[in-house]
Parts: C-alpha cells; sequence; structure tokens
C-alpha cells in the first residue's frame, strides 16, 4: 500500500521545522506535515495527536453552546445524530471512516460527534 501523505503549508522556512517521531512540526503554525506509511488509520491518529486539544475544545464548546446554554439539542437527540452521521460516513466514505477511527483513538473521543462543531453552526 502507498504511503498516505498530508501536506501542510506554512510561510515558515522548512529549516525551522522541528521532527517529533516523523511529524514535521512548524513553530507558531497550525499547520503541520505528517506522513503514514501503514494506512488511513495511523494518518487519523497522527493528525489526532497534533490537534488534539483544538478538536476537543471545540467539542466542549458546541456541547455547552448546544446542550447547556441553548438547549437546543437532547442528549438523546445528539446520540442519534451521532448515530446517524457515524452510519452514513461508514456505508458510504469508508476511507473517512478509518480515518475517523484514528482520529478517535487518538484524541480519546469519538469523532463523529465532534464533527458536530461545524455541522450545527
Amino acid at each position: 500500500m502507498s504511503a498516505a501523505c498530508m501536506e501542510g503549508l506554512s510561510d515558515t522556512p522548512a529549516a525551522a521545522a522541528e521532527i517529533k517521531g516523523g511529524i514535521r512540526v512548524v513553530p507558531s503554525q497550525r499547520l503541520v506535515t505528517v506522513r503514514a506509511t501503514k494506512d488511513l488509520v495511523e494518518l487519523g491518529a497522527l493528525l489526532g495527536h497534533q490537534y488534539k486539544n483544538i478538536i476537543l475544545e471545540g467539542r466542549k464548546r458546541w456541547l455547552d453552546f448546544y446542550i447547556k446554554q441553548e438547549k437546543s439539542l437532547t442528549e438523546e437527540q445528539l446520540k442519534q445524530i451521532v448515530e446517524h452521521g457515524k452510519k452514513a460516513i461508514d456505508e458510504c466514505l469508508p476511507h473517512a471512516a478509518k480515518f475517523l477511527e484514528g482520529l478517535s483513538q487518538a484524541t480519546e473521543t469519538d469523532m463523529y460527534g465532534s464533527m458536530l462543531d461545524f455541522e450545527l453552526e
């Protein structure tokens, strides 16, 4: 299987980048370069480790807003939305499902639910 790769763009010279566990981390940038040699699960995990804090902050933000503050979603409705999203992605986008599996492992959370931060706004 060919290596899965995702490149990040940066104005910072490559010499300023630091290599950490196969990941080129560009100082003060949110974009990084990762190279997964096994599969999309590995790629998701590599990116998940890099962006874990940002992902978890977004998840907390939408949970606080939609469930606690606005009360526009109940816990049961949220669970149902997440289940429907997961089923659709698993059936229609199998490569995305593998990537999300890696993200979920790295962030120790359900990435299908975390994506609602983007979808509900």
